[in-house]
């Protein structure tokens, strides 16, 4: 419920948000799991590169996670047509996530992570970006 309620939930206020702004514009952050679970089943580490994901193949079977961020793709869709706003969904891989800061595995976890520690290194390193 919670995973609904992040992403299905919080898309519709969003649409409310949009509906009072002046010429909104959305980036929707979604994930590569909005494309589904391939029904193959990885026997080798050959067969992994042989599972590209394609926009015009959506799979059978979704997780609870890639159903609601896909959910949530379709709920902008339909209103960027009545509401008339420009808006793309960004499928990106593993970034970030709920419980990232517990057990960071992928880079920007771990720099974020780093950031929430106050990590002197990571912090030198934005003063030079700033």
């Amino acid at each position: 419920e919670k995973i609904f309620k992040n992403n299905i939930y919080l898309s519709l206020e969003i649409i409310e948000l949009i509906k009072k702004l002046n010429s909104p514009k959305l980036i929707n952050i979604s994930s590569q799991d909005a494309y589904g679970q391939s029904i193959q089943d990885v026997q080798n580490i050959e067969q992994i590169n042989k599972l590209l994901i394609s926009e015009s193949i959506l799979n059978d079977r979704f997780s609870s996670y890639g159903a609601s961020k896909l959910s949530a793709e379709y709920i902008f869709d339909y209103y960027s047509g009545i509401l008339y706003f420009p808006h793309v969904s960004l499928r990106l891989p593993a970034i970030v996530g709920y419980g990232c800061h517990k057990k960071p595995s992928t880079f920007i976890s771990k720099g974020s992570n780093l950031l929430f520690k106050n990590s002197a290194p990571v912090t030198a390193a934005i003063k030079i970006f700033l």
